[in-house]
């Protein structure tokens, strides 16, 4: 469990966001489609990643699991934004 966040923007395609979560360290996570990601630092546990990253229709779904997971999420929305200009984050409760 962690802050989970609702990550809203218009990319032309998926390949372009998924090679940006790349760029920035992330590793895919098998299950479908290629369509979950992991971030982990050199300081998370084995078994928790300091984010989990899922590709939505409307952008992403981030999940920030403690370590250095909300520095990674300052990260990522620094290039999202350079990226793809306008975006909407909201915390999703639960």
């Amino acid at each position: 469990m962690g802050i989970e966040y609702s990550i809203k923007f218009s990319a032309p395609e998926p390949g372009a966001t998924k090679a940006a979560l790349r760029q920035l360290g992330c590793a895919p996570v098998a299950g479908p489609a290629g369509e979950s990601f992991e971030f982990r630092s050199d300081r998370a546990p084995s078994e928790m990643p300091d984010a989990a990253i899922t590709l939505t229709e409307e952008g992403l779904y981030f999940c920030d699991c403690g370590g250095l997971g909300r520095e990674f999420l300052g990260r990522l929305i620094a290039l999202l934004v350079a990226k793809y200009g306008t975006l909407s984050i909201r915390e999703l409760e639960e």
